[in-house]
């Protein structure tokens, strides 16, 4: 990633929402309980495509797809990111750590490992997520919606919101889906502020994982 655009997503992730004199919003509210209770982990693994995000650390990127695995600390992420201002876009490798915490489902303390924002610490919930009906993906998640919110001397100064799916081009039914989780979180006013990831020219691998 070059010099610039390393900057300018510190920049953003440093500046972005501190205006925001409002808190988090309860835990109790934007994941319910019936999600944590349903959660499972092993359905939350394989190849998935963001296609929706409201996350300052991805404000220049456009192209984004992960292969996520289970390990015993962690679902352990490698990403593929397609990043940059204007000319300066280029395709690099982000590896996360969402590790796992005792005691706790659909929730995971999430840790960039590389190459930008090393060892920031992000609460990282699972807010909702689409069974396979179909079989189309062997009984996994067709789709899920990540969150973090961040407090700071009580006040928030990060909320990151990444929708995934099975497809970088789902289908209207299940963005309506989506968009139903925000409703019942509480957090529709932030649905008109998600970024569209992704497009064709984004030359997304075709192999499986």
């Amino acid at each position: 990633m070059s010099r610039y655009l390393l900057l300018v997503t510190f920049s953003a992730l440093s500046t972005t929402h501190i205006v925001l004199a409002a808190k988090c919003p309860p835990l109790s509210q934007v994941q319910k309980p019936e999600v944590v209770a349903n959660y499972n982990i092993s359905k939350h693994t394989g190849r998935f495509f963001e296609i929706l995000f409201m996350d300052t650390v991805e404000t220049f990127c456009t192209c984004f797809w992960k292969n996520r695995v289970l390990t015993k600390f962690s679902l352990h992420d490698d990403d593929r990111l397609f990043c940059g201002a204007m000319d300066k876009g280029i395709w690099f490798n982000v590896t996360e750590e969402n590790y796992l915490i005792p005691g706790q489902k659909a929730a995971f303390n999430l840790v960039m490992e590389s190459p930008i924002i090393r060892k920031i610490h992000f609460p990282n919930k699972v807010l909702g997520y689409g069974d396979d009906k179909e079989g189309k993906y062997e009984g996994k998640y067709v789709w899920t919606i990540e969150y973090q919110c961040i407090e700071k001397q009580g006040s928030q100064v990060y909320m990151g919101l990444n929708l995934y799916h099975r497809e970088w081009n789902p289908p209207a039914e299940d963005i309506e889906a989506m968009k139903q989780v925000f409703i019942n979180s509480g957090l529709q006013d932030h649905w008109i502020k998600l970024k569209h990831m992704g497009s064709e020219k984004c030359n997304y691998p075709s192999e499986d994982v």
